[in-house]
């Protein structure tokens, strides 16, 4: 909503990234860097980043109060890996930190990325397919084109497949 209304009627603001699994070590290292300029004064960074990483446990217990009990016969499927879209860096990515965090609580997770050459990756295609919950983590371009069957549940936290 904030941001609608940064952009409404200012098309200058058009091109401000929506929210998501931003990430990436450049995010981290210069909010630190920031925060040891300013003498661990810039507590409106070091919030941001504290919330920023508890973005994959925020999925998890929206994804556990809509579920309750039957979330751990869901499977869910990350479409995105890399920290940011159309790129293979997985450097401080969060969609790679909730895939971990989702299997450490016993789910089954699937994730893809074209971008990347993983053991853990599998075909988007196929990823759809299987999950009955669909997440997310990376708006490549590429995923433009994907059609979401609406039995699926999706978790689009960037607003890409709404457009």
């Amino acid at each position: 909503e904030l941001r609608n209304n940064m952009i409404d009627g200012y098309d200058r603001n058009r091109n401000i990234p929506k929210a998501g699994f931003a990430a990436g070590p450049c995010l981290y290292k210069d909010t630190a860097q920031l925060n040891a300029f300013l003498k661990n004064s810039f507590s409106l960074g070091v919030a941001a980043t504290k919330i920023n990483r508890g973005f994959p446990y925020f999925i998890y217990s929206k994804m556990k109060n809509k579920f309750k009990k039957k979330l751990f016969s869901k499977r869910i499927g990350i479409l995105g890996a890399a920290f940011k879209s159309d790129i293979d860096d997985i450097r401080d990515s969060l969609s790679i930190e909730l895939y971990k965090f989702l299997k450490n609580k016993g789910l089954k997770v699937y994730i893809s990325d074209e971008f990347l050459k993983m053991k853990e990756i599998i075909d988007k295609k196929i990823l759809i397919k299987r999950s009955d919950i669909i997440i997310l983590g990376v708006p490549h371009s590429s995923y433009k084109n994907i059609k979401i069957p609406k039995k699926k549940y999706l978790i689009d936290s960037w607003g890409f497949f709404w457009n």
